[in-house]
């Protein structure tokens, strides 16, 4: 099956985009495209690239347990977050979740133009399977996009007081003896430590 994809501007009005790829439904593989209003993209899981997005990225949205390297900044971490927020150029925002719990994978294209021959970068969502279970959080600003997300998912949840105290974490701890030989040093310099 192939459908036309629609962008809703979160200011009125609303406008219809048509990409390539389109809305694709098969068994074992789902594909929705838009294009977005505004190349100032952020969100979508845990990665390591810069916090603004850049176009033209590949990013995997399946859990592992990867280390974060610099040679491989779009390789996803501990957390799947397939929420998007985009600040348009006006100042308002918009934000989408897409509620799935199959692998996916999530690309942004170069964008297509509308219209008035304008043009706009493109998100593709790829799933091997389930319910195309989208939610638009329409803000107006990006504060209350991130309001209404989190109203939706659950609020962050204040930490016990230790846990705000002083910390040393980072991957890569070989072994027991040398994270007791870090503690060690820490104490040796007097700096303070709660938790390792």
């Amino acid at each position: 099956m192939y459908f036309t994809n629609i962008l809703f501007v979160s200011q009125a009005p609303a406008c219809s985009f048509s990409t390539g790829t389109g809305f694709i439904f098969e068994d074992q593989f789902l594909q929705i495209s838009a294009l977005l209003p505004s190349s100032n993209i952020y969100g979508l899981g845990e990665h390591t690239t810069r916090l603004r997005l850049p176009t033209n990225i590949t990013l995997t949205m399946f859990s592992q347990d990867n280390p974060p390297l610099p040679s491989q900044p779009t390789e996803n971490l501990y957390g799947v977050h397939p929420f998007y927020l985009v600040l348009e150029q006006d100042g308002c925002a918009h934000g989408v979740f897409l509620l799935n719990g199959n692998a996916m994978g999530k690309w942004e294209e170069g964008g297509g133009r509308n219209g008035n021959g304008w043009s706009y970068p493109s998100i593709t969502y790829r799933t091997i399977g389930g319910v195309l279970d989208f939610y638009f959080f329409l803000g107006p600003g990006p504060d209350q996009v991130i309001q209404q997300y989190t109203e939706l998912i659950g609020r962050p949840y204040l930490p016990p007081y230790w846990f705000l105290g002083f910390h040393l974490s980072r991957w890569g701890y070989m072994t027991a003896n040398n994270t007791l030989a870090v503690v060690e040093r820490m104490r040796q310099k007097g700096i303070p430590q709660v938790s390792i």
